[in-house]
């Protein structure tokens, strides 16, 4: 049985974008490999920029891990804040989060001037456990970690993870983010790169990147682009 994504089966069909195939040798100042949200986010400042931009997607735009994913925008990095610490330090952890974090409030304010209709608003959330009082004792570590460090957050205790959340779980964090529709914004920066001048591929399958000295070639099933920078934009490895 196919799974057709929520965001991208809710979207009007007759509103779903249709670029051409690559075809034929192209130069570019650069190319990017993937039209998800972070490709054709690339593709978008990229285009803005007046830099000649090349997009290729395998399929269809916005219509794999974009269109799939949780629509969340997170305020934080998806790792343990004081296993990060650790490992790297306390000042490149706080460093790391107030990148994440500007980058989230700047990818939100982009998609509001853009005026992109794609249900942006406010949803906090919630780092939680339950397996039991040691893994508590862990996650609370961690929201230590991130206080100590001045990184925004609060704590919720069971009892409050139940009565806000109605999660039966032994405690959590509580972070700030944004849903959205992802899907929609994808598109919709696809649409905003190619009227800038980008040019958006679909149904363009890369099938070889190779670095010169100078330039980069990326090969295609029927064609190929010399760049001078390339952007793997892709949820997976290329085959190569």
């Amino acid at each position: 049985m196919r799974t057709v994504p929520y965001f991208f089966d809710t979207f009007p069909r007759s509103r779903r974008p249709e670029y051409p195939r690559q075809t034929g040798e192209v130069r570019a100042t650069v190319a990017i490999v993937g039209g998800g949200l972070t490709g054709c986010a690339c593709a978008a400042a990229f285009a803005a920029a007046g830099i000649r931009t090349v997009l290729l997607e395998a399929d269809r735009i916005g219509t794999s891990a974009t269109a799939a994913s949780a629509g969340l925008l997170r305020q934080d990095f998806d790792a343990s804040f004081q296993a990060t610490a650790s490992q790297h330090g306390l000042r490149a952890a706080r460093h790391l989060w107030q990148s994440i974090r500007r980058a989230s409030l700047d990818f939100a304010a982009a998609v509001r001037r853009l005026g992109i209709r794609a249900d942006l608003a406010p949803q906090d959330l919630l780092l939680f456990t339950r397996d039991g009082a040691d893994a508590a004792r862990r996650l609370a570590r961690d929201y230590q970690a991130r206080r100590d460090a001045g990184v925004e957050a609060s704590w919720l205790t069971a009892r409050a993870l139940g009565r806000d959340a109605n999660i039966d779980g032994d405690g959590a964090i509580r972070i700030k983010g944004d849903a959205f529709d992802p899907y929609r914004v994808c598109v919709a920066l696809a649409a905003a790169a190619a009227s800038r001048g980008a040019v958006i591929h679909e149904r363009s399958t890369v099938r070889r990147v190779r670095a010169a000295r100078k330039s980069v070639e990326v090969r295609t099933e029927s064609g190929s682009i010399t760049a001078d920078a390339v952007i793997m934009a892709t949820g997976g490895i290329i085959d190569d």
